[in-house]
């Protein structure tokens, strides 16, 4: 199968849907088939990516015209759309396709919850409602206000991120006598960094000698860095940035909690990854959590910080109920691995094509040729 995937971002930058599409791309390939990418986003050329503005030039025209040089030079069989919620050219290419019959899938990667109406953003997701295409949602927190926005007739599935659980696997280290807490974001606002400090800023009352590690970077990096010392907490909590893999797992394998406070989560793979090495996770009961934490089983739902820092207190001072779900998160796995979620796309992929099929093409479509993917 040739599955071309399309989206606003990529590598160079790292964020959830870059990563993403990477790694989708990846697990396709050893699977056999040949998965491509055409973004927007700058950067150097790589085998299998197409960019339509290299050097973050580029008019809507370009990005129209580099879509259609990909659709009609590639031929592929489905093209899989990476949506957020400000997401230009990742709606051009849905357009685009589906007037010239190929299948198409858009998986939103966003929640759109508590945003208003915005008209001017929701106006490019109805603008695609009458084509054939298939829908789809990280979680079935993210698809519930997309299902409201397309209207009862539409459909929305759901296409779970996913992990590698050979990489994240639960391992036995030391205990260190020392509960920590941890968490791993973008140092953003719709990840309630500044939120989540002041929930940990309580835990000298709520669990002494517990600490924290809050991991990433971003643009409250520095005021980050203001309240831990503002607040004296430079011995509570510690922020040491963005870590590479084999760090964050080495401190999760020797964690007590993790917590992951944004209620806009639309699946939250970091927390995905700690749930995966055995770690209680404590998160918002409105985010995408939901899809792989049962409440009280694998970790806490919270609907609110009251709760949430309440909960992470509970788990710190009572070994007891750490030790049971730690127990129960190590011996079942979740079911979030990528040979679940590529047999997810695949039978999605299906349904593009079955939809494309019903549906009279609205524009000529090109004539493909097979060539390689390049300048």
């Amino acid at each position: 199968m040739r599955v071309l995937h399309a989206a606003d971002s990529y590598l160079p930058k790292i964020g959830g849907i870059e990563l993403h599409v990477r790694d989708r791309m990846a697990h396709q390939r050893a699977e056999g088939d040949e998965a491509l990418l055409v973004t927007a986003a700058p950067g150097p050329d790589a085998d299998g990516v197409w960019r339509a503005n290299p050097d973050r030039r580029g008019t809507l025209e370009d990005r129209r015209l580099c879509i259609e040089r990909a659709l009609r030079k590639l031929s592929p069989d489905v093209v899989h759309v990476h949506a957020s919620i400000i997401s230009p050219f990742a709606y051009l290419a849905a357009r685009t396709a589906a007037e010239r019959g190929v299948p198409v899938l858009v998986t939103m990667h966003s929640m759109w919850s508590g945003l208003g109406p915005l008209p001017h953003l929701t106006g490019a997701v109805l603008g695609l409602r009458g084509l054939p295409i298939a829908w789809s949602a990280v979680s079935a927190r993210a698809a519930e206000p997309l299902r409201v926005m397309l209207g009862p007739d539409v459909p929305v599935h759901v296409l779970p991120n996913a992990v590698d659980l050979d990489q994240w696997q639960p391992v036995d280290v030391p205990a260190s006598g020392v509960p920590t807490v941890v968490s791993v974001m973008r140092l953003t606002r719709i990840k309630r960094t500044m939120p989540l400090l002041r929930m940990l800023a309580e835990l000298p009352s709520l669990a002494p000698g517990s600490r924290a590690v809050v991991v990433g970077d971003g643009p409250l990096r520095d005021a980050a860095h203001r309240f831990v010392q503002r607040e004296g907490l430079e011995d509570v909590v510690a922020l040491p940035g963005r870590l590479a893999h084999d760090r964050i797992q080495a401190l999760l394998a020797g964690a007590a909690v993790f917590v992951a406070p944004a209620e806009r989560e639309s699946f939250g793979i970091a927390a995905l990854e700690a749930r995966a090495m055995g770690l209680p996770v404590v998160g918002s009961s409105r985010s995408g959590l939901t899809e792989f934490i049962t409440d009280g089983v694998d970790g806490f739902l919270a609907p609110d910080d009251v709760t949430m820092v309440r909960r992470v207190g509970q788990l710190l001072r009572d070994d007891a109920l750490r030790n049971r779900m730690t127990a129960h998160n190590r011996a079942v796995a979740p079911r979030h691995d990528w040979a679940h979620t590529t047999a997810v796309a695949r039978s999605l992929y299906a349904l593009a094509a079955a939809e494309a099929a019903r549906t009279p093409v609205r524009a000529a479509a090109p004539q493909p040729t097979r060539v390689a993917v390049g300048r």
